[in-house]
């Protein structure tokens, strides 16, 4: 509980009593009371003589420390230059994504506020309040004395400007922390890095696994992806340096692996103050192996009675032959494929491809929900079966006269989870 409000004025306008004070304390009620000893656990009740009127509307704090016991501290913050105006003192601004650079007591670069500015790093020593001997914890008060006669004037409505939050660096206790315009500690954030959470699966293939990783990044400049228990190149995490980045996601890709193999992931967090352990893993497998089998060797699309002066279509297999086919084995998401075209006829024919999980697309290339006719097809979905159907055709796209054919060989490409399957297509056309 808090104690009784004194009211306005310089007479309390509610009554307290010792016992008031005893009870707050956890003590009996009937107990003497030490004001020197009993101050010590109530925040704002200052070093010197201690009234009895200055534990009105004060709470029992607990803690390891002594209240009014002002402890040195050393902190950093920033000499701010604009040319033409004069410098002003500012701490590193949460708006701006500035604090990875506090808890780094670094430098803002150049202009980063601005054309024609710059700031330069500056220390002093004031005096904490601190409940915690030698740490920070919000509610404690900046004084610029020891003896606390006079609030800091490294807050708003001192040297800082008050438009902004700003935040100071402490290494007396290694945390960056801002204060009110009554020099109360407001947020305090250690400058160490937070360990990141488990990394959480995202997706996989036969040779790379996604994982989406979580952390507070307030202080963190870059994550380091971690393999098998061996530091990988650090990654930037999605948003840091803003006092709101307290649970932000970040996603990355481990390559290069084998496929049907399990790894071990995690990730550090790390700024140029210091690098956290390894956080929490993830024991992921890849996909296995993505393998095509079945495939026909070769479709021969040969024809020797192409007719000049009308548009030829010729399908392979005939339709009085069972559609080719392959089957995708361990496939990873959707099948894509696509053929090669011939180079010698100007512009005139194509080399088409049909396929279907569901069987024989057929002449018109969409029966059995078929892909219908064209040179490539993507998004072939495995759903309902990971054999493929296929038919070829030729068809001239206009009017032509087939001249001086060229024997060629043209390909077939299926590809699925980035492993590939070919199929040669001996292919001729000659007019009779």
């Amino acid at each position: 509980m808090a104690l009784q409000d004194s009211g306005s004025g310089g007479i309390p306008a509610l009554s307290m009593s010792v016992a008031d004070i005893n009870v707050e304390l956890a003590n009996n009620s009937n107990d003497p009371i030490d004001f020197v000893g009993a101050a010590a656990s109530f925040s704002g009740i200052l070093p010197g003589t201690v009234e009895l009127l200055e534990f009105y509307n004060k709470t029992f704090a607990g803690g390891a420390g002594d209240y009014g016991s002002l402890e040195s501290h050393a902190l950093r913050f920033l000499v701010f230059s604009e040319q033409g105006e004069s410098d002003v003192n500012t701490g590193w601004i949460s708006e701006n994504g500035e604090l990875v650079l506090c808890a780094e007591n670094a430098d803002l670069p150049d202009d980063s506020r601005g054309a024609n500015t710059s700031t330069a790093l500056a220390s002093d020593t004031e005096f904490i309040d601190d409940f915690i001997s030698g740490d920070l914890t919000v509610g404690d008060v900046v004084y610029k004395n020891s003896a606390g006669s006079s609030l800091t004037d490294l807050r708003p409505g001192g040297d800082f400007p008050g438009s902004n939050t700003h935040f100071m660096l402490d290494t007396t206790s290694d945390k960056i922390f801002d204060v009110n315009s009554s020099a109360v500690i407001q947020n305090v954030v250690s400058r160490t890095p937070d360990t990141p959470d488990a990394p959480t699966l995202s997706s996989r293939t036969g040779n790379s696994i996604t994982v989406d990783v979580a952390a507070d990044t307030i202080v963190t400049r870059q994550l380091v992806p971690v393999l098998g228990g061996v530091d990988q190149t650090a990654i930037l995490p999605s948003a840091s340096g803003s006092i709101g980045n307290t649970d932000v996601t970040t996603q990355h890709t481990f390559t290069g692996l084998n496929s049907g193999q399990t790894y071990v992931l995690g990730f550090k967090g790390k700024n140029n103050f210091a690098t956290t352990a390894q956080g929490a893993t993830l024991s992921q497998a890849t996909t296995a192996a993505t393998t095509w089998t079945n495939n026909t060797s070769s479709i021969a699309l040969q024809i020797d009675t192409a007719k000049s002066g009308q548009q030829d279509t010729f399908v392979r297999p005939s339709t009085s032959q069972p559609a080719a086919n392959i089957d995708v084995n361990n496939h990873n998401g959707n099948t894509s494929v696509s053929v090669t075209q011939a180079n010698y006829f100007p512009g005139s024919g194509q080399l088409q491809i049909a396929v279907s999980v569901q069987g024989d697309p057929g002449s018109a290339g969409n029966d059995n929900s078929g892909t219908g006719w064209a040179t490539s097809h993507t998004g072939i979905e495995h759903d309902l079966g990971t054999k493929i159907y296929y038919r070829i055709r030729h068809q001239d796209i206009a009017n032509n006269t087939e001249t001086d054919p060229v024997n060629q060989t043209e390909t077939i490409t299926f590809t699925n989870n980035s492993v590939n399957a070919t199929v040669s297509v001996p292919y001729r056309i000659q007019q009779v």
